[in-house]
């Protein structure tokens, strides 16, 4: 399983943990937020395809085929207890005979309510968030035609964590609720959706090294009569970045669902596609996170 594989390199990467700090990372779910006047900006470039597909995730793809993509995040740190995120992501996916081209926005702000050392869990906080997919009319859809769809949500994440060492160690979970506006050919197919998700998240740094570990289970619900298949998915994130300065990080990553974006693009979802989204998928990304000093700059 691949999965064992991954679990395996973690656990030989934390033998080798020396130092007690924690960098800033490639992931954003993280309990701390970001230090006063810091902006973030996080870079990556997304790809799948046969030749990349190491782990065989994708021999069972269905529908879907090769995958190119792009991700811009931008996050500032208001002050000591709240900070703002900004995430866009373009995906670029092959349908059949066709090319989806999906744009997601999201953006949360994360609220610390405490940081103390003194507890089992070092601090709480709760991050409030939306997001919006959208895409133009796909010309073919297997047999059907899938028209300028889009969908909105909103969520609320609490957020749990303590440093171990060199580590940090997260536990999350959230509801998210939101609408979905989408025709195929002439059939009204808009409908509202829900999901409880829970998941942990494990930063652990290695002299110039950092691994990002996030797993993520969501549950869908309340997604309207006939959407029974496929309630579920099942989201893995790993990310091995080096760092080449105290400000720039370069990582490569690699993303895994077992439900391909079930819960992660809820217009792709209906009751003439359900069925076509049952299988493992995953792309590979290719990124760079740097880290201003606003304050610093100001001072210029």
């Amino acid at each position: 399983m691949p999965y064992k594989r991954i679990v395996k390199i973690l656990l030989l990467l934390a033998i080798s943990l020396q130092a007690d700090r924690i960098s800033p990372t490639t992931l954003d779910v993280r309990v701390f937020s970001l230090p006063e006047n810091t902006l973030t900006l996080h870079a990556s470039y997304n790809r799948v395809n046969d030749g990349l597909d190491i782990l065989k995730f994708n021999k069972h793809e269905g529908l879907l085929d090769d995958t190119t993509g792009y991700d811009l995040g931008v996050a500032y740190g208001y002050n000591t207890f709240i900070s703002f995120y900004y995430h866009a992501q373009l995906l670029k996916i092959n349908y059949a005979n066709s090319k989806l081209n999906n744009l997601q926005n999201e953006l949360f702000a994360r609220i610390n309510l405490y940081n103390s050392p003194h507890y089992t869990f070092d601090a709480l906080s709760f991050d409030l968030g939306f997001i919006h997919d959208s895409a133009d009319k796909l010309d073919s859809f297997a047999t059907v035609h899938l028209n300028d769809s889009s969908d909105s949500s909103f969520y609320l994440r609490s957020i749990i964590g303590t440093k171990l060492g060199s580590s940090l160690l997260n536990f999350y979970a959230g509801y998210k609720f939101g609408s979905i506006d989408s025709s195929i050919d002439a059939l009204d197919v808009s409908r509202d959706e829900k999901a409880v998700f829970a998941g942990v998240d494990y930063t652990l740094e290695a002299g110039n090294f950092i691994i990002d570990a996030d797993y993520q289970y969501m549950r869908l619900f309340g997604r309207g009569s006939g959407l029974s298949l496929n309630n579920h998915n099942s989201i893995f994130k790993l990310n091995i970045a080096r760092a080449i300065s105290q400000r720039l990080l370069v990582f490569i990553g690699l993303n895994t669902m077992s439900n391909q974006f079930n819960g992660l693009i809820p217009y792709l979802y209906n009751t003439q596609t359900q069925s076509d989204f049952d299988q493992k998928y995953a792309y590979l990304r290719f990124g760079f996170v740097y880290n201003f000093d606003l304050s610093t700059l100001l001072k210029k």
